[in-house]
């Protein structure tokens, strides 16, 4: 997957920019809603960490990180099997994986995540965006794609389909 590499080669030739060039360099602009603000967070390292306040340590970030790339290459791997994987599947799963990939470089290397993108007083990074597009990328998608004659039985099955568990033939 080529989108893959270059989005994450995108991330980290930034930030090894950054953290051996600009690490003291700060530029706030709009009353400090916008700006550049490097600074290596090793405490709120995660949506565990930030928004409920767990305390997850960066070992354990390590392993969660690697298991949802596990996943998200599993899922990657059964959408080509199955015939899913068009254009927005691969893009989706293209963000989502090489977000990952650029959490765990970041905790690994670091210790923590190169954050230095200002946005309304939250200071995040480019792998940030990437799951943000995603997100936004996959609302969208399916509310575009929802099939409302399917029952939850057919959702179901499609899921188990996924998967790869056994589907039983009606």
């Amino acid at each position: 997957m080529f989108i893959v590499i270059l989005l994450t080669a995108i991330d980290l030739i930034i930030k090894y920019v950054i953290y051996n060039n600009f690490m003291d360099t700060k530029i706030l602009l709009f009353n400090r809603f916008v700006g550049f603000l490097p600074l290596i967070n090793k405490t709120q390292m995660s949506f565990l960490n930030k928004e409920l306040g767990m305390g997850v340590s960066n070992s354990v970030l390590i392993v969660i990180n690697f298991l949802l790339l596990l996943i998200l290459i599993f899922l990657y791997y059964r959408f080509y099997k199955l015939g899913y994987l068009n254009f927005h599947t691969k893009l989706i799963l293209a963000l989502f994986i090489s977000a990952s990939i650029c959490s765990i470089t970041d905790k690994i290397v670091l210790g923590g995540s190169l954050d230095y993108i200002l946005l309304n007083k939250t200071v995040c990074d480019l792998k940030d965006i990437y799951l943000i597009i995603a997100n936004v990328y996959v609302f969208v998608y399916m509310i575009k794609n929802i099939s409302f004659s399917s029952s939850i039985k057919d959702d179901l099955l499609l899921l188990k389909k996924i998967l790869g568990l056994k589907v039983e033939d009606k």
